[in-house]
């Protein structure tokens, strides 16, 4: 039963963290970056905590990863 509640868990933040990608992308003022962005990243952690629960490190590093290289990429301007 947990690994199945973890696997949907998983499946579900990953949904998030792509919607809010997407609105991200679009974010139209600074205020609204920044909230979406929260939960952007609070997606990332929760879907990579999950996999680290599941023993998938390897896959949780890379949503990590992938969180720090789009939050960088904001702070950039890019």
């Amino acid at each position: 039963m947990r690994i199945e509640l973890l696997t949907h868990s998983a499946a579900t933040l990953s949904k998030l963290r792509h919607l809010y990608l997407e609105q991200l992308r679009t974010a139209s003022t600074i205020p609204a970056a920044l909230a979406i962005e929260e939960h952007f990243l609070i997606a990332a952690l929760a879907q990579a905590r999950c996999y680290a629960e599941l023993r998938e490190l390897t896959m949780a590093r890379s949503i990590l990863t992938d969180a720090v290289m789009v939050r960088n990429l904001g702070r950039l301007g890019v």
